[in-house]
């Protein structure tokens, strides 16, 4: 059986930026952490390093795949419609997402950065701050879900077809 695979430079941007949102996870600011302090600036450096990674890791990517379209692998074989319709709409989300979160997580660095500067427009209702944050965290959880919905459909697809689509994206 003839295993075909992605371009190298799709799978290691795949796994970097993977190890990349796993070190996020585990480096991120407490709750405490996030408030509008000029000392505590410093505390979002990682976050920040991580995430602007992840944003140009994402668009060097898609640019890869729209310069090279005709290395990619052909497309699993659907179980029905609706299968390619939900693997689609969960692929491009999570591009949507990869780009999205570290936007809004620059946002949120730059007005701290702002405001840390001008100590006196730093008040209890920095309500756009607060906001970002927000939205922030809830992208967040849909893009875990999204992942989570991504590793379910690969490992459903594995054991029903008894392909191991793994080696696509693998060295």
């Amino acid at each position: 059986m003839t295993v075909y695979k992605h371009p190298k430079s799709i799978i290691i941007l795949h796994w970097v930026t993977f190890l990349l949102l796993i070190i996020a996870i585990f480096n991120k600011p407490e709750e405490n952490e996030l408030k509008l302090n000029s000392q505590d600036i410093e505390s979002f450096y990682p976050q920040i390093l991580i995430g602007t990674s992840i944003l140009l890791l994402t668009l060097v990517r898609i640019i890869i795949k729209r310069i090279c379209p005709d290395r990619r692998p052909p497309n699993i074989n659907y179980f029905n419609p609706a299968h390619k319709k939900i693997a689609k709409i969960v692929y491009y989300l999570i591009y949507v997402f990869l780009l999205f979160i570290p936007i809004v997580g620059l946002t949120i660095f730059y007005q701290i950065n702002s405001l840390s500067n001008s100590p006196d427009l730093i008040t209890e209702e920095t309500g756009f701050y607060e906001t970002l944050l927000i939205i922030h965290k809830f992208s967040l959880i849909i893009f875990s879900i999204l992942i989570f919905i991504h590793v379910s459909y690969l490992l459903f697809y594995a054991i029903k077809t008894k392909e191991n689509v793994l080696k696509r994206m693998w060295f």
